[in-house]
């Protein structure tokens, strides 16, 4: 008999998610038969009514019960590392790469359903965030960017729970997240990485920045930052312009 923390409950998440069974299949390597008995068991043990309602799964009873497991499931994925992590969005997210609607991705973060989503649009979700080189708490949620500049060139940032934004494991993800921004040309032509959120260095291995150079000495890890002309040391620089939805 599977185990239903450990096997049922990525089940049910899955579904909330995609909202199909053979595509949770896929995402699992599990044929669609297995999928189905193993949510309607899990639904069963635990009294759920776990079951697709206009488009969507979720459960229809015990919803205290459920957000309990997800909880401690969080908890197990975040102790085994970024790799384990839920994540919706770009940058090789293993899964499904199409936006949900923002309210119900938010909703799948305060239920631990999700770890963290890459914003396609930040502004639209958190319009009053001006400067996007600083994190922005709003409600259970934080904003994080993923560049320096208080402008970007486009939006580029992810949103999880606030309460999570200090785990190392999440940490270490939005640093993986940044080099991945950090390479693509125009982001790497406008602006400089974080050298850290708040305890992680996720600098050390990038290539310099064409026009400056954001490394220390070969092998030390560190980042040293050199001004550019017309720019205070450390500041940003930036193209002035709008932010562009990505």
């Amino acid at each position: 008999m599977r185990d239903i923390l450990i096997d049922g409950v990525p089940i049910l998440d899955l579904l909330e998610i995609t909202g199909s069974t053979s595509r949770v299949a896929t995402l699992s390597n599990c044929d669609q038969s297995s999928v189905s008995r193993l949510y309607r068991h899990a639904s069963e043990q635990l009294g759920l009514d776990f079951r697709k309602s206009q488009g969507r799964y979720r459960a229809h009873a015990n919803q205290a019960v459920l957000r309990s497991l997800r909880h401690t499931a969080q908890l197990l994925r975040l102790a085994r590392g970024s790799r384990q992590l839920q994540r919706l969005g770009h940058f090789g997210s293993p899964l499904p790469q199409e936006w949900l609607a923002e309210e119900r991705s938010l909703e799948l973060l305060r239920e631990r359903v999700l770890d963290l989503a890459v914003l396609a649009d930040p502004n639209g979700l958190a319009p009053t965030w001006s400067d996007h080189s600083q994190p922005f708490p709003f409600g259970d949620w934080v904003v994080v960017g993923l560049t320096r500049a208080a402008q970007p060139l486009r939006p580029a940032a992810v949103v999880l729970r606030h309460d999570n934004l200090e785990q190392p494991a999440l940490q270490e993800l939005i640093g993986q997240l940044r080099t991945d921004v950090l390479r693509t040309d125009v982001l790497r032509m406008e602006h400089r990485p974080f050298a850290r959120v708040d305890a992680l260095d996720v600098c050390h291995d990038l290539p310099p920045a064409p026009g400056h150079s954001d490394r220390g000495d070969a092998g030390t890890g560190q980042c040293r930052a050199e001004p550019q002309p017309g720019l205070a040391p450390g500041a940003a620089r930036s193209s002035g312009g709008t932010a562009q939805t990505a």
